[in-house]
């Protein structure tokens, strides 16, 4: 299990996922209000997955997963504000194409 190896307040698979992201060179935008999910967040500069690590989040990583997360993002890009609703505001471009 990947989140027991390192030693930080890991309470979510989200530190592993985020230091992933660094580690790919994807950009990596916590949301958070909670001072210890921002604490959190600031330890993911001071560990590295191994190579091993990293290599089971890649398989986690298919064309099936990346278009569940696209549908998944332009659900939440406007969620709890007043452009709730309005498909025109939702990007149809990503990083990831």
């Amino acid at each position: 299990m990947i989140s027991m190896h390192h030693v930080v307040s890991l309470t979510s698979s989200a530190p592993n996922t985020g230091r992933w992201c660094i580690q790919k060179g994807i950009v990596f935008i916590a949301k958070t209000e909670r001072p210890d999910r921002m604490k959190m967040n600031l330890e993911l500069f001071h560990f590295s997955l191994t190579p091993e690590e990293s290599a089971k989040l890649d398989a986690l990583t298919d064309d099936k997963t990346i278009e569940e997360f696209k549908a998944k993002y332009a659900d939440c890009i406007v969620r709890d504000t007043p452009l709730q609703g309005d498909p025109s505001v939702i990007p149809r471009a990503y990083t990831l194409d």
